[in-house]
């Protein structure tokens, strides 16, 4: 969840049009309302205290409370926490989240149940002695990180005085327990352990998994002691976890946000970034400890911001105006800045930066800067397609043709001129990003596999009918049998390797499929064998060091095998019916509509230079735009792995 912007926005004119009578510190106290005199006192206490950093952070704090809201912790929920603590289910994985799941859903669904999601203005939700606790423990905390790796007092102010992330509930115990439970820190950082690996040990043992369907049962942010007991949550909720962690140890840490990626159908993501001295590491919550700026090379990124706990001074190229988003993209993925004529100054306010997104079509990322007689937007990463325009009574309204900046920075208009006799398309979403490459690995891993016949159970005389080579293809796979023997038994055999199936047939040399009472060795216990022959691409089978295959009633001759990777049902699939749509005249227009009568589809009199989506009418929501090269011949995908199709 987001801070409100229509709230930040009030507040923000409030204090901008009274800094000219009154001082910030004067106008917090005036929004606190009734709570003015806790606020007062902080500062009272600390101006008594002979302590002017101490004074002056306090100062910093109450000045900018007024932008921020906390939610409230749901105590009808609280037996929910409790009870998945207590658990004696699996650790992780899809066991614990069904558990979990159960217990919300109970809650959710009882007999006037209170549904409680309300939300305070910070500055009005805290007392006196919790904002002294805080401003001392955090001076504690940034005292105890060796000098050489401290913070900046500027540092300590933006993001480790801070009691809270974005909008999570306040604890009052909070800071002290990760203070107390991870005081270790410090002895392994003066014993000079590189402070990653203090990192990832931290996030590592926590043991986070994500759980998407949250939401549905609790609509609001977790709190620390929630997630504590839970360890299941959104990633946002992670973040606010270790943004707290960390910021209570002394060390710089910030949520860092996409607000949408470039290439999936999918929305943003969030993670963590930490600075301890001069280094510098940003990780997800959930995975391996690779720095994202690693990880991310050569990724599809539009825009990265920063969340931030005091306003920004300008509000150039943020994301909806949003002064509490700083713009950190260069950080992490080469960026250009784009240069477009000054429209009228109605049009201009409203102009944004739009990336592809199949639910809405177009989806803003940023805002744009007015200089001069043009708008800029600045720090544009690579790799991915924009457009220049903004929505207005449920119709988006382009300001610039559709454009590819590419690796290499180069841009490119897509504007229709002629067009091909045919094209070939074979996917309606780009193979795989840089950040999942898994999709990859299911074609890969197959390599090398076979597919032997014997006439002996143990498959000790086995005949190999077919090795795997290295083949690039999401598809069904037909294979001529190389032996003309007739056999009791065959299987697909992985050897020592990892790798999933998603079909398998035998087909004997009268051209009928050949079935037989099924074997199997080595497949997980969860591993579900009708996958292999229920025609549906999605579903998959397979493991490590494992075999499927099948005893037949008598020794048969097969001629041709069948078989298909694990993968993600985005190619073409036969019988479905499919959308071309082009980008033509300011909008996404249909080309044509047609059945696929094969694992591919053609189209024709089809416009060049043109940017497409296709859409599978029958089944699935993802698609993403692509164009095609110079002969129709291959797709070309911005931001997925490979590039062309």
């Amino acid at each position: 969840m987001q801070r409100s912007l229509f709230y930040l926005l009030s507040i923000i004119t409030i204090l901008s049009g009274c800094a000219t009578n009154q001082t910030k510190l004067e106008i917090s106290f005036e929004l606190a309302g009734r709570n003015k005199k806790e606020l007062q006192k902080v500062i009272s206490y600390f101006e008594k205290s002979k302590d002017p950093l101490k004074a002056k952070a306090a100062v910093f704090l109450i000045e900018n409370l007024p932008y921020h809201k906390t939610f409230k912790i749901n105590r009808a929920f609280n037996n929910c926490f409790d009870n998945i603590n207590q658990a004696a289910v699996d650790s992780s994985g899809n066991d614990r989240r069904k558990y979990f799941e159960s217990l919300l859903k109970a809650v959710k669904n009882r007999p006037n149940s209170p549904q409680q999601w309300s939300s305070t203005e910070m500055v009005k939700a805290v007392n006196a002695d919790f904002l002294i606790n805080n401003i001392n423990l955090a001076f504690k905390a940034w005292n105890m990180v060796p000098r050489e790796n401290r913070a900046s007092f500027d540092e300590f102010c933006n993001s480790i005085l801070p009691f809270f992330n974005v909008n999570e509930p306040v604890e009052e115990k909070a800071r002290q327990f990760f203070f107390d439970k991870y005081h270790w820190v410090y002895d392994s950082l003066n014993a000079g352990m590189p402070f990653k690996k203090v990192a990832d040990s931290i996030i590592g043992e926590f043991n986070f998994t994500s759980m998407v369907s949250l939401p549905k049962y609790y609509p609001a942010p977790l709190s620390v002691s929630q997630l504590e007991k839970s360890r299941l949550g959104l990633c946002d909720d992670a973040v606010n976890y270790f943004v707290n962690l960390f910021r209570s140890l002394g060390i710089i840490c910030n949520k860092d946000l996409i607000v949408q990626w470039g290439n999936t159908t999918l929305l943003g993501h969030s993670w963590i970034h930490l600075k301890y001295g001069t280094f510098e590491y940003s990780r997800d919550v959930n995975s391996e400890g690779i720095d994202l700026r690693t990880k991310y090379q050569g990724e599809s990124i539009p825009k990265v911001y920063r969340s931030t706990f005091s306003p920004l001074a300008q509000t150039a190229c943020v994301y909806q105006n949003n002064l509490f988003y700083s713009d950190v993209t260069s950080f992490y993925t080469p960026t250009v800045s784009l240069q477009f004529p000054a429209a009228e100054k109605s049009v201009a306010a409203k102009l944004r930066l739009n990336v592809f997104n199949s639910q809405s079509m177009w989806n803003d990322v940023a805002n744009c800067e007015a200089k001069n007689d043009s708008i800029v937007f600045r720090n544009v990463g690579v790799n991915c397609v924009y457009i220049v325009g903004f929505w207005e009574n449920g119709t988006f309204k382009s300001q610039s043709p559709p454009f590819s900046i590419d690796a290499d920075k180069k841009i490119k208009n897509y504007i229709p001129t002629g067009s091909y006799d045919s094209i070939k398309i074979l996917r309606k979403l780009g193979l795989a990003q840089v950040r999942n490459k898994s999709k990859l690995g299911w074609i890969n891993q197959l390599t090398d596999c076979v597919i032997e016949g014997a006439n002996d159970s143990n498959f000790k005389s086995s005949v190999t009918l077919y090795k795997v080579k290295p083949f690039f293809s999401t598809q069904k796979q037909f294979i001529e049998a190389v032996s003309l023997q007739k056999f009791r038994y065959v299987r697909f055999y992985s050897k020592d390797k990892e790798s999933y199936l998603a079909y398998l047939k035998f087909i004997t040399n009268e051209d009928k499929e050949v079935k037989g009472r099924f074997i199997s060795q080595n497949l997980p216990p969860r591993s579900k064998t009708d996958n292999l022959f229920d025609d549906a691409p999605e579903t998959f089978c397979g493991g490590k060091d494992y075999f499927v295959g099948f005893e037949f009633d008598k020794p048969e001759t097969i001629s041709q095998i069948v078989f298909q990777p694990r993968n993600d049902d985005n190619a073409v699939r036969v019988h479905d019916n499919y959308t071309l749509f082009g980008w033509v005249d300011n909008n996404w227009r249909p080309i044509e509509r047609k059945e696929a009568k094969d694992t591919l589809l053609y189209f024709h009199k089809v416009p060049r230079n043109c940017l497409f989506f296709l859409k599978d009418n029958t089944r699935g929501s993802e698609h993403h735009v692509f164009a095609m090269d110079e002969k129709g011949l291959h797709q070309l995908w911005f931001g997925f792995i490979p590039k062309v199709l």
